[in-house]
């Protein structure tokens, strides 16, 4: 029933601090997608009901497709990760959307968790060193956490871009945007949700 899936999403997002917006954007979804299931499950309809969905948003919520869509539990984790978006030119983020799939996957980092995802760039976006490199994250952490300031992240914000910066404090809550270019500086930017880089490996 999509109303047992809509609860084990909306139990999933509480456990792990999520907002339905912050989640679905962190998935390489559109910020409704979370929306849209619970939008289903009310109204009966099939709109926005996709086991791409779901495939997208269970590392975010750091369980599994098989809990999600039946309630059984968690299994082994796999040694790939999904590449949930690619970095292109300004290191802005395009993320796969929910009808694009099958995601690509990529061998999984030694450290891997339940919520590790990846970006792929594609071409000097970053900087030259980062050229055709797989970056690694997990935490979504929304509102952002003090840690993770100055540090480089995946960071989404309040316009619907999705960016890879070094944040740092800015004014009334905002946060000034670093590039490892020299690419100006976004200032005082709104930021959604942050996820600090883990790893970024050649490929």
């Amino acid at each position: 029933m999509l109303e047992d899936v809509v609860r084990r999403v909306e139990e999933r997002l509480q456990a792990v601090g999520l907002t339905a917006a912050a989640a679905s954007k962190a998935a390489g979804l559109s910020a409704d997608a979370v929306r849209n299931l619970q939008r289903a499950a009310r109204t009966g309809g099939r709109q926005g009901v996709s086991t791409r969905t779901i495939n997208a948003l269970a590392p975010v919520l750091q369980t599994n497709v098989d809990y999600l869509l039946n309630g059984d539990d968690p299994e082994p984790m796999t040694d790939s990760v999904a590449v949930v978006g690619y970095v292109s030119a300004g290191a802005a983020i395009v993320q796969y959307g929910a009808g694009q799939g099958p995601f690509e996957t990529v061998a999984a980092p030694h450290w891997k968790t339940p919520s590790t995802v990846a970006v792929a760039v594609r071409g000097v976006s970053l900087g030259p060193a980062f050229d055709e490199a797989v970056i690694f994250y997990d935490e979504v952490r929304s509102p952002v956490t003090p840690d993770l300031i100055g540090r480089l992240c995946v960071v989404g914000l309040s316009d619907d871009r999705i960016l890879v910066k070094v944040l740092r404090q800015g004014e009334n809550g905002r946060y000034h945007l670093l590039s490892n270019t020299a690419e100006e500086p976004l200032w005082n930017q709104d930021v959604e949700w942050a996820a600090r880089v883990k790893e970024i490996r050649p490929r």
